[in-house]
């Protein structure tokens, strides 16, 4: 989901020397994928009544998260496979993981405690009487910490906590840590692993879930554990069979999009959402191959551009949707205390009317991906390339270490 994707010089998974080449030519309409699919969540938080917001599809698409564990698994099947066997090595990839994830979403999650902060003050200062109380409920002491140690998608709060869609990157650090795991215990036998993990969770599931594939805090690592590594697989099957191209691929591409759409829009409510990441499996599959029409619009700049800021997008978007619901509302008790009761009324059925809505809607998005890109440029990239320093550090010094014994 964070990382960008390369192709390999060859598919096979020995341990590559050191000074091999890389190329680097990416999975680039993947990487578009990836921003238009937290595009999506983000318009799905939104929750306007707009054209778009009360679609079917609109309604589904917070199954899009599950698009981004597949195509984690995927990433880090081509980045890592054959290149995690020692000790130094996992110490190294721990630290580049952490490194990608959890300086955002402690950034945002500062936010939110300034909030909450500010709110706390306000109270003592002015004596306020608010309607939420900080530091309690959703947004409690007990977990921040759970928050902060990214535990919050293991079933250890009893709802979705301060930055809610962060749920997803505390399974998918997790998911990082089996496939460590897998990696250096049993490496010939990743695939058979993969497949056994998928399958479990995906049992888990639909064996324990009451809200379908749409749980959260209670069984997320299970979610992102299915996604994942069906990831994995579609990586291997990547390697033996994606080398070729791909006949028809506009045909293929345009098909997938369709099945995604319709998949999304008429099976998010019930048990058919279980099937989720296997219709992105396929989708990722195809697109992995860069080679249609659609692939190729994928990779103008706009697109590119949502997916370098994708997880930018995806972190902080819900903390951007609170606050407008704060000010709208704050701004609502203004404008009604100047305004008659039918003039309010009428003021209020205009911005009930969906043209509005989608106008509005355009400006928020705008706005978010402005932020984001800012994120980007302020935390994200600076905390990444900090932390990748530290894990190169890391192994130059265990090359050394080795190089005298």
């Amino acid at each position: 989901m964070v990382l960008s994707i390369r192709h390999r010089t060859s598919c096979c998974p020995a341990r590559p020397h050191p000074t091999s080449t890389w190329l680097t030519m990416r999975f680039k309409s993947l990487d578009s994928w990836r921003g238009l699919c937290a595009i999506l969540v983000a318009l799905y938080h939104l929750g306007f009544q707009s054209h778009f917001g009360v679609s079917a599809f609109a309604r589904g698409s917070f199954l899009f998260v599950d698009f981004f564990f597949v195509l984690s698994g995927f990433v880090m099947a081509q980045a890592y496979v054959g290149r995690l066997q020692t000790k130094a090595d996992f110490t190294t990839f721990l630290i580049r993981r952490f490194g990608r994830l959890w300086p955002l979403h402690m950034a945002v999650l500062a936010a939110y405690f300034g909030e909450n902060a500010f709110k706390a003050a306000a109270i003592q200062v002015f004596h306020l009487v608010p309607k939420t109380i900080p530091f309690t409920g959703a947004v409690s002491w007990s977990s921040l910490v759970a928050n902060v140690f990214l535990l919050h998608s293991m079933g250890l709060t009893s709802e979705l906590t301060w930055n809610g869609p962060s749920w997803s990157i505390s399974a998918e650090f997790w998911a990082y840590m089996v496939f460590a795991a897998v990696l250096m215990r049993l490496p010939r036998a990743l695939v058979t692993a993969s497949l056994v993990i998928s399958i479990a969770a995906a049992t888990v599931l639909m064996t324990h879930s009451t809200e379908f594939m749409d749980t959260t805090f209670r069984l997320g690592f299970v979610r992102g554990l299915y996604g994942f590594f069906l990831g994995i697989i579609v990586h291997r099957c990547y390697l033996r069979w994606g080398q070729h191209p791909l006949a028809a691929a506009t045909a293929w591409e345009v098909a997938i999009v369709v099945a995604v759409i319709a998949f999304v829009s008429g099976s998010y409510a019930g048990a058919w959402s279980y099937a989720s990441p296997l219709v992105f499996a396929a989708a990722v599959f195809i697109f992995a191959h860069d080679q249609g029409r659609l692939s190729q619009l994928l990779t103008k700049h706009p697109f590119q551009a949502l997916g370098t800021w994708s997880f930018s997008i995806y972190m902080v978007h819900n903390f951007l949707v609170t606050q407008l619901a704060i000010w709208v509302g704050r701004l609502n008790r203004v404008i009604e205390s100047r305004l008659s009761p039918e003039q309010f009324q009428t003021l209020l059925k205009w911005f009930a009317n969906p043209y509005v809505l989608d106008a509005l809607t355009l400006v928020f998005m705008c706005g978010v991906i402005l932020v984001s890109a800012q994120t980007f440029r302020w935390v994200e990239e600076p905390s990444r390339l900090y932390f990748n320093r530290l894990a190169s550090a890391r192994t130059a010094a265990a090359q050394q270490k080795a190089a005298k014994r």
